[in-house]
């Protein structure tokens, strides 16, 4: 039986997940869980497959994907396009025609991140990395449009950050302001991790991002030793243009009070727990240690191996290592190099 039920109660929304090879572990059930949540009420859930690395083992995402597609109508699959033309239009679009990196400094992307916008069938895009799990329910897209629509100073509107404590302060220094529909906040920083734009007006808000670095110097170190581009994460260049034009993102929960929570650590303790968690999620039984935040507390599963100072280290070691022998060097992971070097 599909689930995506009525195409005339379904929002003008594409709902843009974005996936690697790497993410499949976890992806896998969280995927599931988004479209139970929230996929029946867009207009087309477009998951965007990332593989800039070219990985060698592509089948058991592949046929997970496969699946899900035989499963929701709604589905649409796609390959991140690092062509030159979707290269040039985000150039034009965000970078006043200059080149730029494909990658922040910690390796994020850039490009993949953006490149979605130019894929959606719909005015209006809900980014969701693969790995946020959804709170609530309610008819969250059809409120946040009208939210969106109803505030000129408003760019993007997201989901609660974490399950609510009743009548407390809201984080990131968030002042409530009146939506209909539901409780709001209106929050200065921007994220990846999830928005609801209206994909035209965002992009002629956001357009001649400043490239600016980061501001720790340990930042800079890292992106040295590993080789990547010495450029803030994309959601700090978007931050910066939306507090150069007074602008705001909401935060909305709608009738059905939806919100988000977001596991940072996939250790092997928390992926084999996963199942448990989204049980926990969509059933409204987290314990009350997570109420109030957005990222998991590692009380709520009981975890014992998250990253040490001395894992970072490692890893930081790893990276070193790996930009020795493949002579990677920051400018080849900038849009003029790689246009250069393919067709």
């Amino acid at each position: 039986m599909n689930e995506n039920g009525s195409q005339s109660n379904r929002a003008p929304v594409t709902m843009q997940i974005s996936v690697t090879d790497r993410d499949y572990h976890c992806a896998k059930h969280v995927i599931p869980h988004q479209l139970r949540t929230l996929g029946a009420s867009a207009n087309e859930v477009l998951i965007s497959v990332n593989r800039y690395d070219k990985p060698a083992n592509t089948g058991s995402l592949n046929a997970f994907l496969d699946d899900l597609s035989e499963e929701f109508d709604n589905i649409r699959l796609e390959e991140v396009d690092y062509s030159r033309e979707a290269r040039q239009w985000i150039s034009d679009t965000f970078f006043d025609g200059n080149e730029y990196p494909l990658f922040d400094h910690k390796g994020i992307p850039i490009h993949a991140f953006i490149e979605p916008y130019t894929k959606a069938s719909n005015p209006y895009l809900f980014r969701l990395e693969c790995d946020m799990l959804l709170g609530g329910a309610g008819p969250w897209f059809l409120e946040a449009i009208r939210t969106l629509d109803a505030h000129a100073d408003v760019i993007a509107v997201n989901p609660l950050a974490g399950p609510r404590i009743p009548g407390a302060n809201y984080h990131s220094n968030g002042y409530p302001f009146k939506a209909v529909g539901g409780e709001a906040f209106k929050v200065d920083l921007f994220t990846t991790r999830t928005h609801l734009i209206e994909i035209e007006s965002f992009c002629q808000s956001m357009g001649s991002l400043d490239q600016s670095p980061p501001k720790l110097m340990k930042d800079r170190v890292y992106s040295r030793v590993a080789g990547y581009p010495v450029v803030n994460h994309l959601e700090i260049l978007f931050q910066n243009k939306m507090r150069q034009g007074e602008l705001i993102r909401a935060d909305f929960g709608g009738s059905g009070s939806l919100w988000t929570l977001h596991p940072v650590y996939k250790t092997p303790q928390v992926l084999s727990q996963l199942p448990r968690l989204i049980q926990m999620v969509e059933s409204r039984e987290l314990p009350d240690v997570q109420s109030g935040q957005y990222d998991l507390h590692p009380g709520v599963l009981g975890e014992t191996d998250r990253p040490t100072r001395r894992d970072e280290l490692k890893r930081i070691f790893v990276l070193a290592r790996s930009r020795i022998s493949s002579k990677r060097k920051p400018e080849m992971l900038r849009s003029e190099y790689f246009k250069q070097t393919s067709t």
